[in-house]
């Protein structure tokens, strides 16, 4: 356990974030103090009750570094994504850069963290130690809360705004059920239980067992919102819609290919922007070209154990659709573990969706899927509308 060890500098593979660093956020009570032996030369501090400090951060662990003296507060107040803790500064003897609150084991993922001072003794922040990869970033009260929203289709800037744990009510014929926008941006949750769309109509139990149901009508969207569900976990499928705008935007995005088709406007971006609007809204590999390869480039490690591949959206274009293909995973975009292949897939239709399961999960910064062969006897190259990697999950 870190807490009560000295640390001059970060631990190695941990760095640090001083106090003054833009986005913590203090109310008005603090006191910036300049001495030899802070970390960065200030820290901040105050004696007054019910001060706060807030900031978010990316990363799976953290630690407060503060001086520890028998003159501090021995009873600090720390909420992370809405979990309360108690840590202490008070010690007998004076001893500065002490850790004196770690969390460690959380999900890699955006978290929310306020701290408040509990007492009149004085409460200090000199700075905050993350594992190498993680990054402070500003507070964000909704950060937890996750709402949905639905996006009009025949406008991109309008929103619909829906409750807690909202689906979508999609035809009863459909296979899917899926939430295409959340409160992430460039993320939609696809719900691998199945459920009965005729038994979710009101906010009673139905049967004892499908927990309480509430439904709004909001234009022609039919939505469901499922409460008090007795049956805590429920599989979900996170898909990480990277919505690209270009080769490296948005940052800090990157996308390359072996092969491109020229003249043509298609581009290694365009798998990776969420859309299939036409024959050009693709990535092609040079013509007499069918073993190629397109990589993304997440800019950090992403938890991914399947693919979504789209086939491109024209007229006689499925038949240029992936015959083969397979997706390694790398860290460095040169030594690449293998996690998935399909030989032989049956021709695509035109826009059509496809997912593949890996069957085990994996951390990578890089996906590549390398794909070979081809179904028409003329024109060889390949075409892909659309990549989305995603994890399965336990929510």
């Amino acid at each position: 356990m870190a807490v009560g060890t000295q640390y001059s500098v970060a631990e190695n593979g941990w760095i640090r974030f001083e106090e003054n660093n833009s986005n913590f956020e203090y109310s008005t009570g603090w006191i910036n103090w300049s001495g030899v032996d802070t970390s960065g030369g200030t820290d901040n501090r105050t004696n007054t009750v019910g001060q706060t400090i807030k900031f978010g951060f990316i990363g799976n662990s953290i630690r407060i570094i503060a001086p520890i003296n028998k003159d501090l507060s021995n009873s600090i107040k720390i909420s992370i994504d809405g979990k309360e803790e108690i840590f202490t500064e008070y010690n007998a003897t004076l001893n500065w850069r002490v850790c004196v609150y770690e969390k460690t084991g959380l999900p890699n993922k955006k978290h929310t963290v306020v701290i408040t001072t509990n007492s009149t003794a004085t409460n200090i922040l000199d700075a905050v130690d993350l594992v190498v990869g993680s990054s402070i970033i500003p507070y964000q009260d909704s950060l937890p809360i996750r709402k949905m929203v639905i996006q009009n289709p025949n406008d991109s800037n309008q929103l619909y705004s829906l409750s807690d744990n909202t689906l979508i009510h999609l035809p009863d014929n459909t296979t899917e059920s899926i939430i295409e926008y959340g409160l992430e941006q460039g993320k939609f949750i696809q719900l691998d239980v199945p459920f009965d769309k005729h038994r979710h109509f009101n906010n009673t139990p139905v049967d004892g067992t499908s927990g309480k149901v509430f439904t709004h009508d909001i234009g022609k969207i039919n939505t469901l919102s499922i409460k008090e569900i007795r049956e805590e976990k429920s599989f979900v499928t996170t898909w990480y819609n990277t919505k690209m705008t270009s080769d490296t935007s948005p940052s800090p995005l990157v996308a390359s290919s072996s092969s491109i088709y020229t003249p043509s406007t298609v581009a290694s971006w365009k798998a990776f922007n969420g859309t299939t609007t036409d024959s050009q809204d693709a990535w092609a590999s040079q013509n007499n070209v069918t073993d190629a390869y397109i990589v993304l480039d997440y800019g950090e490690k992403k938890a991914v154990d399947r693919v979504m591949l789209t086939s491109v959206n024209g007229t006689g274009t499925a038949t240029f659709g992936a015959k083969n293909f397979e997706v390694s995973g790398s860290n460095d975009n040169s030594d690449w573990t293998l996690l998935h292949s399909e030989l032989n897939i049956p021709q695509w239709g035109n826009s059509e969706k496809r997912m593949y399961s890996f069957g085990t999960r994996s951390e990578f910064r890089y996906y590549k899927l390398r794909t070979w062969g081809a179904y028409q006897p003329t024109l060889n190259y390949v075409a892909i509308g659309d990549i989305l990697y995603g994890l399965r999950e336990v929510k």
